[in-house]
């Protein structure tokens, strides 16, 4: 239940994460009007939740039958993290389905020949805060030199 994350977004360090985790959570439970609201107002404090925050929008945009703005959504990710896989497999299957096969071929190509999640942070939304993990040790080695 997105009520689950309300303690998080209660807290301004938090807020942003925790907007487009809701966000997610409503798109899962079909309240997809209600998770694009959330998601347009969310602010992301870093790269890597505003890559999140495009990857479902997306996702959103498509359930909505918005797919000219999903395509939007997918590029914006894929700008974000130009070496990730998720937002190129993304845009090859829209434009695979709507039968614009030239597009689908050329988001292909980075997703086939990218190595398995290269710069790609979608992975690490299921790990809560793994992804702060690198720089935290990089920070507790610089503390004991």
């Amino acid at each position: 239940d997105s009520q689950l994350l309300e303690p998080a977004a209660a807290e301004e360090e938090t807020q942003p994460e925790a907007a487009v985790r809701r966000g997610f959570v409503l798109y899962r439970l079909g309240a997809n009007q209600e998770a694009l609201t959330l998601l347009d107002a969310a602010t992301p404090s870093d790269d890597v939740v505003d890559y999140w925050r495009s990857l479902i929008q997306g996702r959103v945009l498509l359930a909505l039958g918005r797919q000219a703005d999903a395509v939007s959504a997918y590029e914006r990710a894929s700008m974000l993290a130009p070496d990730a896989q998720t937002p190129a497999v993304a845009l090859m299957t829209i434009f695979l389905k709507s039968g614009d096969h030239e597009q689908a071929f050329g988001w292909a190509e980075p997703a086939r020949t990218t190595t398995e999640n290269r710069g790609d942070s979608w992975p690490l939304y299921w790990s809560g805060y793994s992804r702060f993990l690198l720089p935290w040790l990089a920070e507790l080695r610089e503390f004991q030199q």
